[in-house]
C-alpha cells in the first residue's frame, strides 16, 4: 500500500491564467494527456510524459485531479511502472514507482481517497492523503472546505474543549496555519482581483476572534508562525510580521525592537540577499526557488529545490548561515531547542540532521520511508511521531516503538500523548463535527506506567519512573499514590514535580488521623467532589461540604444540597442567598438569561434581575421593578437610566422624584420632548424656567417648513396648542402663496384646527379641576368665558375660523372628483357652497368649476350667474374677458337663462319651500348646514355628528365610511 500527499478538490489552481477547470480527458498511448474544457476548445492543455507508454487514465470523483498509469521503459525493471496524479490544469503532482511487471489499469475510490491499481496478477490499493487547508491552535481544529466557487472558502472553528463550531466566510483564502493559541490565515483582497494582487493575513484566536492584520505584498505559497511572529514566502522573497497580541508584556514573549518596526513591512527578495556571483555557493535562478519554510525562537530556515537551507534572523531578515540538505523538500520542522531539524522530500522519505552553526550535519541511519505526517515532541529533542503508512509510531531515545493504527493527522506531541486529527472526518461532516475526530494516543511509556501501577507494587512505579523520568508520568504517580493513601510516595512525587502547593497539602493529610477524612481530602483535591461529599456526610461534617463546594464553584450542586437537607446553622439564609445569586450568576454566564432571572428573583436581586430583563427585552418585569424599590434607593437611578434611554419618559420621572432628583427629571422630561410636563414639573417644584428654553429651541427649528413643524410638535408637547396653531397657519399661508398641492394644503389646515380643538379641550379640563363642577354645561361654559378673558382678538378670530380652510380645500377637491365622476348636480352644489371660501381660493377656479358643472346639468340660470361673476373679475389680459363673454354667447344663445330641472324642498325653521340647492332660506335667512361627504345642504332633522371637528352628515353617506371625510378621526361604530 503506498501513501503519498495531494492537495484536496478544492484546492488546485491553475499554472496558466485558465478560468474553467477541464473536463474533459484524451490519453495518448504514446505519452501524452489532453485536458479540454469542451469539444469546441482552442486551446487544450497538453500534459507530456517523455519515454512513457500510458495504459489508463482516470478522473478522481470531484473532477479536480486525474490518475494516469503508464511504463517508464527508459528507468530500470523494478521503477518502469509508474502512476501520476495531476491536478484538472496539468500540473503534476506525485509521479508513484511500482515493483512488478504489468500495471494496466486503475480506478478511484468514491471518496477520492483510494486509487485501485491493476498490478500483475491481483489489486493493490494507494492511499491518497490530501493536503487539506486546516491547522490546529487555541485547542481548537480550523479547517476549510469551498462548495461551488472554487475561491469561496467556509472555514470552521472547532473548539475541542466547549464541543462548539464557529463558521466564517472567506473569499480567496490562500493558507492556514496555527501555532499555539492562535491561528493565521491569509486571503486574498476582493477589490484586487483586476489588479495587482494584495494579500491580507489575519491572526485569530481558536474561535476566529481577530486578534491583529496585516497586508502583504506578495503571493504567499507558504506560512508559517512561532509564537511571537510570522513568515510568508513566495518562491522568490518573503516577508516577516511580528504580530501584536493581547498582554503580550505579561505574556513574556518577545518584543520586536522599535528600531526594526520600520523593517517588518520590507520584502526581502533571495536575489538581494544571496547573490547570484557567489561561487561559494551556487544558486540557480528560477528553478531553485523557495519550496518550505519552518521557525525556530529567533530565525526562520528557508530550503530550496536544490537542497540550499538558508537561515534569517527574524528580527531584520538578515541572512545568518546557509546549509545543505537533501534536494526537493517539502515539508520540515525543527525540535523543540532548535537542534534537529526533520525534513520530508517528494519520495516521501523523512531525513533527520543536526543543526550546527556551521552545518546541517546528517544523521546516519535515522531515514524514514513513506511518511506523511509529522511531529516533534514539544517537551524533549528526542522523541518524534510520524504516520508512516497507516500506522502512528514514535521514535524516542533511539528506540522504535509499536506503531497505532490512524488515519489521522498528526497536532500535537505532548505530555507523552500524541494528538491526531482525522481530518477526512472533518471535511466528510462539514457542518457536524464531533470531539471523538480528535484522537488522543498515549505512546508506550506511558501505557507501560499505567500497566506497571495496576498490575505491581508502587515502588516498582517508582522504579520504573526514576529510570525514565517525565512531568506527566509524576502527576500519574501522584494520584496514584493519593488514592492508595501512601503519603511518602505521594510527597516524593511532588518533590520531583517542584510542587510546594502539592508538598503542604500532603503535610495537611498527614495531621489527619481519620481515614475517612483523609480520603475525603484526597477525593476534593482530585476533583472527585461527589465521593469527597458521601465521606463528609459519613463524617457529618456538612460544613466541609459546603466549604468544599464553594471553593470549586459547584453552586448548583450546592443549592440543591441546601434546599434539599436541613443544614442547621450551615443552612443560614444569607448562604442560601448568595448560592441563588451564583448560580444567576453560572446561567448569565452562559447567556441563559430566563434560567439566571428566575434565581435572582428568589433573591431579589434588582440590579441583576434588570439585567436579565434588557437581555430578554422583557420590559413588563422592568416596569413591575419600581414597585418593588423603596423611595430613595440608588437603584432607582440605573432604572431611570433604562427608562430614559428606551424613551419611557413617565417611569423615568417617576423614579428621579423618587430619589429627589428633580432637576435630573426635567432634563429628563426637556430630552425626550415632554415639555407639557416638564412645565407642569417645573412649576410644582419651583425648577428653572422652561417656557424660555422652550422659545430657545424653536427659535432654532427655523428655515425650512420641515424644520417648522418639528417645532410645532414642539409647541403642541409643551401644551402650548395655540402658538403651534398659530405656526401651522403661517405655512399653510406661504405654501399656498407658492401654489402647493391641495392635499398638502388641507393637511395643513386640518393640523392647525386640530390644534384648535386640542386647545378647548385643555381649557375645558383645566376648568374642570379648578372649580371641581359636575355639570358639563356649566365646565363649557366657564371654559368659555376664560378663553375670551384671556386671548386676543387675533387670536379669537383664529379660534372662530379654525375650520374655514380646512374646509375650503376639502369641498374644492370633493367637487373636482364629482366632476370627474359624472356627477355634475352634486359638483354643482359643492362648487355654490364653494363661493363662500373666495377669500382662500382663487375666485375664477370657483366660478369656472361652477359654470362648468352647471352647463353640465343644464342649470343654465346658476350658469349664467357664474359667467356674470366671470366677466366682473379683474382678468390679466381684455384677451381672457373676450373669452369669457364668446363663450356665453354662445352658450346662452342656444340656451335661455333658466334652469332646466327646478326642485323644491321645505324649509326646516319655517317650512317654506326653497330650492334644494339653496344654502339658505329665502324667507327666513337659515343658513343650512353642509355635508362634509357628498357637499349638498342638510335638510334631515338626523344626521351624523363628527366628535373630533363637529361636522356633520348625511348618515346614508356615512354607513361605508371608516374616518370622517375632513378631519380624518377614526368613526366608531355603534351597535
Amino acid at each position: 500500500e503506498s501513501h503519498y500527499n495531494r492537495p484536496p478538490e478544492s484546492e488546485p489552481e491553475p499554472v496558466a491564467s485558465v478560468l474553467v477547470r477541464p473536463t474533459i480527458l484524451i490519453a495518448y498511448s504514446q505519452g501524452a494527456l489532453q485536458l479540454m474544457r469542451s469539444i469546441e476548445d482552442t486551446a487544450p492543455i497538453a500534459v507530456r510524459f517523455p519515454n512513457v507508454t500510458l495504459t489508463s487514465a482516470q478522473w478522481s470523483p470531484g473532477g479536480g485531479f486525474f490518475a494516469a498509469t503508464g511504463h517508464n521503459f527508459d528507468a530500470p525493471p523494478p521503477d518502469r511502472l509508474i502512476l501520476v496524479i495531476g491536478t484538472a490544469f496539468g500540473e503534476k503532482l506525485r509521479v508513484i514507482k511500482n515493483p512488478g511487471t504489468s500495471l494496466r489499469d486503475c480506478a478511484w475510490d468514491p471518496t477520492g481517497l483510494k486509487v485501485a491499481l491493476a498490478l500483475d496478477n491481483g489489486v493493490f490499493y494507494a492511499t491518497i492523503r490530501p493536503d487539506y487547508l486546516w491547522a490546529y491552535g487555541g485547542h481548537s481544529v480550523v479547517y476549510a472546505y469551498s462548495e461551488g466557487q472554487q475561491d469561496e472558502h467556509t472555514v470552521i472553528f472547532y473548539e475541542t474543549r466547549l464541543q462548539e463550531s464557529y463558521t466564517k466566510h472567506l473569499g480567496g483564502l490562500k493558507a492556514l496555519t496555527g501555532h499555539g493559541n492562535y491561528v493565521c490565515y491569509v486571503c486574498r483582497h476582493e477589490e484586487s482581483k483586476t489588479s495587482t494582487a494584495v494579500y491580507a493575513a489575519q491572526l485569530c484566536n481558536g474561535i476566529g476572534t481577530p486578534v491583529d492584520f496585516k497586508t502583504l505584498e506578495i503571493d504567499p505559497k507558504f506560512v508559517e508562525m512561532n509564537a511571537t511572529a510570522a513568515v510568508f514566502a513566495s518562491p522568490e522573497s518573503f516577508v516577516i510580521w511580528h504580530f501584536s497580541l493581547p498582554r503580550k508584556a505579561d505574556m513574556g514573549l518577545r518584543i520586536a525592537p522599535k528600531a526594526s518596526e520600520t523593517a517588518l513591512d520590507q520584502v526581502y527578495f533571495l536575489d538581494t540577499l544571496i547573490p547570484l556571483t557567489d561561487t561559494s555557493f551556487k544558486r540557480r535562478k528560477g528553478a531553485d526557488s523557495i519550496c518550505c519554510i519552518c521557525l525556530g525562537d529567533s530565525f526562520f530556515l528557508a530550503a530550496t529545490d536544490s537542497g540550499n537551507l538558508f537561515k534569517f534572523s527574524l528580527n531584520d531578515g538578515v541572512l545568518i548561515n546557509r546549509f545543505v540538505i537533501c534536494p526537493h523538500p517539502e515539508k520540515m520542522k525543527l525540535s523543540m531547542e532548535n537542534r534537529k531539524l526533520a525534513v520530508l522530500d517528494s519520495m516521501m522519505i523523512l531525513k533527520f540532521y543536526e543543526m550546527h552553526e556551521d552545518k546541517a550535519e546528517p544523521l546516519p541511519n535515522e531515514d524514514k520511508k513513506e511518511i506523511w505526517s509529522f511531529c516533534w515532541d514539544e517537551e524533549s529533542d528526542d522523541s518524534i511521531a510520524v504516520n508512516e503508512k497507516g500506522k502512528m509510531m514514535v521514535y524516542r531515545k533511539g528506540e522504535t516503538e509499536d506503531g497505532q493504527l490512524t488515519n489521522g493527522y498528526i497536532c500535537q506531541f505532548r505530555g507523552l500523548s500524541v494528538r491526531s486529527v482525522l481530518v477526512d472526518n472533518f471535511m466528510h461532516y462539514r457542518e457536524a463535527p464531533e470531539k471523538r475526530f480528535v484522537v488522543d494516543m498515549e505512546i508506550k511509556v506511558l501505557r507501560d506506567a499505567k500497566l506497571i501501577m495496576e498490575r505491581q507494587n508502587i515502588m516498582d512505579a517508582v522504579a520504573f519512573i526514576e529510570k525514565q523520568p517525565h512531568p506527566r508520568l509524576w502527576e500519574l504517580l501522584v494520584e496514584h499514590a493519593l488514592l492508595k493513601q501512601n503519603l511518602a510516595v505521594a510527597e516524593h512525587s511532588y518533590v520531583k514535580l517542584k510542587d510546594y502547593g502539592g508538598i503542604q497539602f500532603v503535610k495537611k493529610l498527614m495531621e489527619i488521623q481519620e481515614p475517612q477524612m483523609q480520603m475525603a481530602e484526597i477525593f476534593a483535591h482530585l476533583g472527585r467532589l461527589n465521593e469527597a461529599e458521601q465521606l463528609y456526610k459519613k463524617c457529618d461534617r456538612m460544613d466541609l461540604v459546603v466549604e468544599m463546594r464553594m471553593k470549586y464553584n459547584e453552586w448548583i450542586t450546592l443549592l440543591h444540597t441546601l434546599e434539599g437537607e436541613k443544614m442547621g446553622r450551615f443552612g443560614n439564609d444569607d448562604l442560601l442567598k448568595e448560592a441563588r445569586n451564583k448560580v444567576g450568576d453560572c446561567y448569565a454566564e452562559k447567556l441563559n438569561w430566563q434560567n439566571a432571572m428566575v434565581y435572582y428573583q428568589r433573591t431579589n436581586n434588582f440590579s441583576k434581575i434588570l439585567q436579565c430583563a434588557l437581555q430578554l427585552d422583557n420590559f413588563d418585569v422592568i416596569l413591575s421593578l419600581p414597585a418593588k424599590v423603596p423611595d430613595g434607593d440608588d437603584f432607582l437611578l440605573e432604572l431611570a437610566e433604562v427608562f430614559y434611554n428606551a424613551g419611557l419618559a413617565d417611569e423615568a420621572v417617576n423614579c428621579y422624584i423618587r430619589c429627589d432628583k428633580l432637576n435630573e427629571a426635567l432634563d429628563c422630561c426637556i430630552k425626550l420632548n415632554q415639555w407639557e410636563m416638564a412645565v407642569n414639573l417645573s412649576r410644582t417644584h419651583n425648577l428653572r424656567d422652561v417656557d424660555a428654553l422652550l422659545g430657545k429651541y424653536t427659535a432654532e427649528l427655523t428655515g425650512t417648513n420641515e424644520r417648522t413643524l418639528a417645532a410645532v410638535q414642539l409647541y403642541k408637547r409643551a401644551g402650548r396648542y395655540l402658538d403651534a396653531a398659530r405656526i401651522v397657519y403661517d405655512i399653510a399661508s406661504e405654501e399656498r402663496s407658492k401654489a402647493a398641492s391641495l392635499l398638502r394644503l388641507k393637511k395643513l389646515y386640518v393640523m392647525a384646527a386640530l390644534l384648535i380643538e386640542d386647545f378647548h379641550n385643555q381649557t375645558r379640563n383645566k376648568a374642570a379641576k379648578k372649580g371641581g363642577r359636575k355639570d358639563s354645561t356649566k365646565v363649557v361654559l366657564s371654559s368659555l368665558l376664560n378663553e375670551d378673558s384671556s386671548m386676543s382678538i387675533q387670536d379669537s378670530r383664529m379660534i372662530e375660523r379654525a375650520w374655514r380652510g380646512a374646509e375650503a380645500y376639502h369641498f374644492f377637491m370633493l367637487a373636482h372628483r364629482q366632476m370627474y365622476a359624472g356627477e355634475l348636480e352634486q359638483a354643482m352644489k359643492t362648487s355654490m357652497y364653494l363661493t363662500n371660501f373666495d377669500d382662500l381660493l382663487e375666485p375664477i377656479d370657483i366660478y369656472s368649476l361652477l359654470a362648468l358643472s352647471a352647463v353640465g346639468c343644464r342649470q343654465y340660470e346658476q350658469c349664467s350667474k357664474a359667467f356674470m361673476k366671470l366677466e366682473s373679475l379683474p382678468h390679466k389680459t381684455p384677451e381672457v374677458k373676450e373669452s369669457y363673454e364668446m363663450l356665453a354667447m354662445k352658450i346662452f344663445l342656444k340656451n335661455p337663462p333658466t334652469d332646466s330641472k327646478i326642485k323644491f324642498v321645505d324649509c326646516s325653521q319655517c317650512q317654506e319651500q326653497m330650492n334644494d340647492f339653496d344654502l339658505a332660506c329665502p324667507s327666513c335667512d337659515f343658513k343650512l348646514p353642509v355635508c362634509v361627504a357628498t357637499g349638498q345642504p342638510l335638510h334631515d332633522f338626523q344626521f351624523w355628528l363628527c366628535p373630533v371637528c363637529k361636522h356633520r352628515a348625511h348618515e346614508q353617506a356615512m354607513t361605508s365610511q371608516t374616518f370622517c371625510p375632513l378631519c380624518q378621526a377614526k368613526i366608531h361604530s355603534e351597535k
